[in-house]
């Protein structure tokens, strides 16, 4: 989902950074966020994700609205191709 607690994810393995947040995030709504990893052939594969507590510039929201809170990350699903897939 994305709403107002949305944060920004970094994949650790990568240090890939995705902003959750985005200007319509004044509501909470389905959404998604795509990594694209290549391990190559490794059986040993492993992505590692982060949530972190940088700042975010709230000025871009399409209204006004208060973002004081946690950060928050709600995963439904998570997908892969060809691959094992552990959520811990």
């Amino acid at each position: 989902f994305r709403g107002p607690e949305s944060p920004i994810v970094e994949c650790l393995q990568t240090g890939q950074r995705v902003s959750v947040w985005d200007r319509w995030c004044h509501f909470e709504r389905p959404g998604y966020v795509s990594f694209f990893l290549d391990f190559g052939n490794s059986d040993n594969a492993r992505a590692d994700f982060e949530i972190l507590s940088e700042i975010i510039d709230y000025a871009v929201c399409s209204r006004p609205f208060s973002f004081d809170g946690v950060k928050v990350f709600k995963v439904c699903n998570v997908y892969g191709l060809d691959c094992e897939i552990e959520v811990i």
